[in-house]
C-alpha cells in the first residue's frame, strides 16, 4: 500500500518521509480493524498480524531514519502487504461471524479494497505482466462502503429513537392520568404539588385524601430507579 500514488509530483523530501511512515503504519491500523471485526481470526492469525505489523511499523520507520532514505523498506512492505491481503481473503470467506446488511457491504467493500491492494503490491514487485495499478479506486469502494454503512446504521437508530419517544411519551400520558388531578379543597389549609420527574417517567406517586373534617390523608411512593422500569 503506497500513498505516493495519489502525489503526480515529486513532493519535498520531508513530505516522502511522512508518506513513508503513513505507508509503514496503513498496515497495522488494516490489522486492528479487522482484528476489532473478525476477533483473533483463524489460528489467531489476525492477532499474529497484529504483533507483526507493528513491529514493522516501527521498524520502518527506524530503519527510514537511520538510513536517511524514505521507502527503505518498501519492498518489504510489499511482501507484507501480499501476505496480509492473501490471509484476509482466507479469514472473511471462512469467518462464519454473524453478519447483518452493513457488515456484509463493509466486507465486500473490504474485500474489494484488498484486491487492488494486492494487485498495487504485486506490480510494485514486477510479478505480474502488467503495469496497471490504481489502488485509491479500491480504497473509494471501501470508503463508500463504510459511508453506506454508517448512514444505513444511523437512520434505522433515528426510528428505533422515534418508536422509544413514542411509547415513553404513551407512558408519560397514563402516568400523569394516575397522578391526583385536583387537590381537595380543605379550609384553613393550602395544599400544593409539583411533579418532575428526572425522565419521562419515573417511579414516583403521591396522593391526597380528605378522610373527614379533621383528617387528611398523605401519601407519597418512591420506587427506587428511573425510567419505565421505576
Amino acid at each position: 500500500i503506497q500513498l505516493s500514488m495519489f502525489i503526480s509530483e515529486e513532493p519535498p523530501r520531508i513530505l516522502l518521509y511522512v508518506i513513508a511512515f503513513i505507508t509503514y503504519i496503513i498496515p497495522f491500523t488494516l490489522s486492528a480493524f479487522l482484528y476489532n471485526l473478525f476477533g483473533r481470526g483463524w489460528k489467531d492469525s489476525f492477532l499474529w498480524v497484529l504483533r507483526v505489523t507493528v513491529l514493522f511499523s516501527v521498524t520502518g520507520i527506524v530503519s527510514d531514519l537511520f538510513l536517511s532514505e524514505p521507502f527503505s523498506l518498501s519492498v518489504v512492505n510489499n511482501v507484507l502487504v501480499i501476505l496480509w491481503a492473501v490471509l484476509m481473503f482466507v479469514n472473511v470467506f471462512g469467518s462464519s461471524l454473524k453478519t447483518n446488511s452493513e457488515l456484509r457491504v463493509v466486507m465486500i467493500g473490504f474485500l474489494i479494497f484488498g484486491f487492488f491492494a494486492l494487485n498495487e503490491n504485486l506490480v510494485g514487485l514486477d510479478i505480474v505482466p502488467w503495469q496497471w495499478r490504481n489502488e485509491s479506486i479500491g480504497f473509494l469502494f471501501f470508503l463508500s462502503a463504510l459511508g453506506y454503512a454508517a448512514a444505513n446504521k444511523f437512520f434505522r437508530n433515528e426510528k428505533k429513537l422515534y418508536s422509544i419517544q413514542q411509547e415513553m411519551e404513551t407512558a408519560r400520558m397514563i402516568q400523569s392520568s394516575i397522578m391526583p388531578g385536583n387537590l381537595p379543597s380543605i379550609e384553613g389549609l393550602d395544599l400544593a404539588a409539583r411533579y418532575i420527574p428526572m425522565k419521562a417517567v419515573a417511579g414516583d406517586f403521591y396522593g391526597i385524601e380528605l378522610i373527614s373534617n379533621r383528617q387528611v390523608g398523605i401519601l407519597i411512593a418512591d420506587v427506587s430507579g428511573h425510567g419505565v422500569g421505576a
